[in-house]
């Protein structure tokens, strides 16, 4: 049986999020930041990203900018789709090298649906990589803190909306992951991106 989609049925298009142009091929996209910043990670730990994906689409590149090289010499990113708290793998393409600077990519064919996705990136050393600024009530200070809460009915919700989990370096969880796993431990969010 089909459960109808009115606008899908009606117009074949799927209804976008706010402030969202739509996806350009060749184009980068992640986390909503107007300013970058520059931050440590650490090995086995895997850094979680959300990011919007606006419409049905075919995602070709997951990618990170590493700014200093430290003693991580591997990297794996990964996609996941997030649904009723759950985080189900849709790419999980094979490490690369993090042992120079510069942007660094994935290549993947993974074709996706509108909603919300985390990128996932675990090192198995530390380097410092492009950040989003999290503190303020811009970018993801903002967005972030209403999609993840506060921790006390008083606090601002830009604290600790970075997740993490503890995660000996190794192929990322497949094929879901239940996002309780996660930690809220701290402001950094890593600049991670998708290309269609």
């Amino acid at each position: 049986m089909k459960v109808l989609d009115g606008f899908q049925d009606a117009y074949n298009v799927h209804l976008s999020p706010p402030l969202h142009a739509g996806l350009r091929s060749g184009r980068y996209y992640g986390v909503p930041a107007a300013v970058i910043n520059n931050a440590a990670l650490a090995g086995d730990t895997i850094y979680w990203t959300p990011v919007f994906v606006p419409e049905r689409t075919t995602i070709v590149e997951l990618g990170c900018n590493v700014v200093t090289t430290g003693t991580a010499t591997l990297a794996r990113l990964g996609m996941y789709r997030l649904g009723a708290g759950t985080l189900t793998a849709v790419a999980l393409p094979t490490e690369f090298s993090v042992s120079t600077t510069g942007a660094k990519a994935a290549t993947i064919s993974a074709p996706v649906e509108p909603g919300t996705y985390f990128i996932a990136i675990v090192l198995n050393g530390s380097i410092t990589i492009s950040t989003a600024q999290v503190n303020g009530t811009a970018g993801p200070a903002g967005i972030y803190g209403g999609m993840h809460g506060a921790a006390t009915p008083t606090a601002a919700g830009s604290a600790d909306v970075g997740l993490t989990t503890s995660y000996t370096y190794a192929a990322l969880p497949s094929p879901t992951y239940a996002l309780s796993n996660t930690v809220y431990g701290g402001i950094v969010i890593p600049h991670l991106t998708y290309r269609i």
